[in-house]
């Protein structure tokens, strides 16, 4: 990511073709689907990127996602879409929304789930016990960044000044 910023702002890495993006967007998303069970690996769409002597998988991932960032960058209606007030809103309870989906799918969506399975059958169940469960956690996940990592961050900020100017005090 460094490096790319770096690239982009001596403006190195201007491209302006769109066959060329629309190809390396197609290549992003296959190096960055790689599967990560290796049981698949060679029996997948997959098999002809699988070396048995080599564990490619998080090469292709990290190519992959520079790839993408790279396209990312370079692309102005891409980052005018990242830059709208929701998108930044997901990016800010993303670490939160990471740390509790899974608890919180289990405990709201597996009751809902089981209640509504024998009048609504299974399909319109799960999107009914998904679709009220993801406001429930975009919540929980926008209260934990509002009272735990939002001051988690200023503290650490505060004990990072501290400790510079002790070990960079003048004397």
């Amino acid at each position: 990511g460094y490096a790319l910023c770096y690239l982009n702002k001596q403006q190195l890495l201007n491209m302006s073709s769109t066959p060329l993006r629309l190809v390396l967007l197609v290549i992003a998303i296959m190096l960055s689907s790689f599967p990560a069970a290796w049981q698949y690996w060679n029996s997948s769409m997959y098999a002809f990127m699988y070396f048995s002597a080599i564990d490619l998988y998080s090469f292709y991932h990290v190519i992959g996602s520079a790839l993408l960032l790279f396209l990312i960058i370079n692309h102005q209606r891409s980052i005018n879409f990242l830059s709208v007030k929701p998108v930044l809103f997901l990016g800010k309870i993303s670490f939160p929304m990471y740390l509790f989906h899974l608890v919180l799918l289990v405990v709201i969506v597996c009751p809902l789930f089981l209640a509504f399975l024998p009048a609504l059958g299974y399909h319109f169940s799960f999107v009914v016990s998904v679709m009220i469960t993801l406001p429930i956690i975009a919540f929980v996940s926008y209260i934990a960044n509002r009272f735990v990592d939002q001051p988690a961050l200023q503290l650490a900020n505060k004990i990072e000044v501290m400790v510079l100017k002790t070990l960079f005090k003048k004397e």
